[in-house]
């Protein structure tokens, strides 16, 4: 198990083929997403999952943002169109703020899903990538999504076959460096 954690690895929209990924696949990485750990059992995540069909409802308001706080009238950037065509779905993380915990808390356990989401779609041969731009903290984007004022909008997981392109290497610092151990 714990190599496989550590093969885990992001996967950008540009080394995606845009392959579908089957949605029973999905489902047992959210699955496995509901089973993070989360204090008083709030379960605070909430995921909105766009799959191919439906990928241009999230990115043409994404687009839209974007021209409205373009003030240099840049054109949209092409990463959109990549998304559009290589990505197979998009998770957009929502975590539910409940107030029974800290909202440190719940940020946290919803981090954690998403952790659990990202092994499990590893270890059924997917890949994805968790972005936190294209809008997140646009009230316009809070509208598409219907989220109310105790929701904060954590990202998108941008889900994909990989091209089966080479990575890079992942650069780790020891865990020695993030350790102080107390004896």
């Amino acid at each position: 198990m714990i190599e496989q954690i550590k093969k885990r690895r992001s996967h950008y929209p540009k080394t995606m083929t845009g392959e579908i990924i089957p949605d029973d696949v999905i489902w047992k990485a959210l699955e496995a997403a509901q089973t993070a750990p989360t204090h008083k059992t709030t379960q605070p995540w909430q995921f909105i999952v766009f799959d191919k069909k439906n990928i241009s409802k999230l990115t043409d308001k994404q687009k839209e943002i974007f021209q409205l706080k373009n003030m240099d009238n840049k054109p949209v950037p092409p990463s959109f169109g990549i998304v559009e065509n290589n990505v197979s779905h998009i998770v957009v993380i929502v975590c539910n703020i409940t107030g029974l915990v800290p909202e440190v808390e719940e940020i946290c356990a919803t981090a954690a899903a998403v952790q659990n989401f990202a092994l499990a779609l590893s270890m059924e041969g997917f890949g994805g990538y968790w972005s936190t731009g294209n809008g997140i903290f646009d009230p316009k984007m809070h509208e598409l999504l219907e989220l109310t004022n105790s929701q904060k909008l954590l990202g998108y997981f941008y889900c994909g076959v990989h091209d089966g392109s080479e990575l890079a290497p992942r650069k780790r610092n020891p865990i020695s460096e993030n350790v102080d151990w107390i004896k």
